[in-house]
């Protein structure tokens, strides 16, 4: 039995974590919210695993808005990269092994194939930085550590790009879509359910870097069209190029993860997006 502390609670990916956790009766999960637990304070950090005791951390709690972290660059980095260190220390301290999600923004999408975890950083804005700058404190650790990069993640929780695409969908009949930036979605439930079917596998802890995200090449725009093409929607997806829809923060064009390091060392195939996208929907 394995005992894990989940940070970040109320967060997407937290969520999906919460919805799947009861099919995994080996692992014993307990979730965290910023106010039982706020990885920047590394007082209330102290205290709270003074009285508790874990195998390890995942931790889901990351300031992940793009475009305000232009303007936020502050909050991004006390969050992403000091609350990344104090967790580190943490784990140094009981010995705690670390699950760390970070993201394919760590990328600036220059390349036309598909980046391994042995890529260079170059990361375009503030959001990037600061989880690439988290990352390295994680490599240069000594700690017993994954960290687990991912791209485009939807879920039926919290907010993100499907729950945006449903709600539109309900007072719009046109909705503009980018179809020049790609990448691979990812459904958190595939991302927390492999986390869990794998972490207690020896070979799970390999590595210190993996890339997961669902199969297939996709842009926006052929994201949104699936979206309403499962969902029955009665709105029109057009396309547009990301320069007719200007953004705070500029996205890599082409940051399509490469999965084949995660997929042939636990020896599994992971599911297509449309697959995972359908999955999803179905819990909405």
């Amino acid at each position: 039995m394995s005992n894990y502390i989940v940070t970040g609670a109320n967060g997407q990916l937290a969520r999906c974590f919460k919805a799947l956790h009861s099919n995994f009766p080996r692992i014993n999960l307990h979730f965290a919210n910023e106010e039982e637990m706020d990885i920047t304070d590394r007082h209330i950090l102290s205290a709270f695993f003074k009285k508790k005791s874990f195998d390890g951390i995942i931790n889901c709690a990351a300031y992940t808005a793009v475009d305000q972290a232009e303007n936020e660059k502050e909050k991004a980095h006390i969050i992403n990269i000091q609350g990344v260190k104090n967790i580190v220390e943490i784990c140094q301290l009981n010995n705690f092994k670390l699950v760390h999600f970070s993201t394919d923004y760590v990328f600036d999408g220059s390349i036309k194939t598909f980046y391994k975890e042995t890529d260079q950083y170059n990361p375009l804005g503030i959001y990037g930085q600061s989880k690439a700058k988290g990352e390295e404190i994680i490599f240069d650790s000594n700690i017993n550590a994954v960290v687990v990069r991912t791209s485009w993640l939807f879920s039926p929780y919290g907010k993100n790009f499907l729950k945006t695409i449903l709600n539109l969908a309900k007072s719009k009949k046109t909705i503009q879509v980018v179809n020049d930036q790609f990448g691979r979605p990812t459904s958190g439930l595939s991302l927390a359910r492999n986390i869990l079917k794998h972490i207690e596998h020896p070979d799970f802890w390999k590595f210190r870097c993996f890339h997961f995200a669902n199969k297939g090449k996709a842009s926006w725009y052929d994201l949104a069209k699936e979206i309403v093409i499962q969902h029955r929607l009665d709105v029109k997806i057009e396309p547009i190029q990301t320069k007719d829809y200007p953004t705070i923060a500029t996205r890599p064009k082409n940051a399509v993860l490469s999965t084949n390091r995660f997929e042939n060392t636990l020896h599994l195939t992971i599911p297509n997006w449309q697959t995972a996208l359908k999955e999803c929907l179905e819990h909405i």
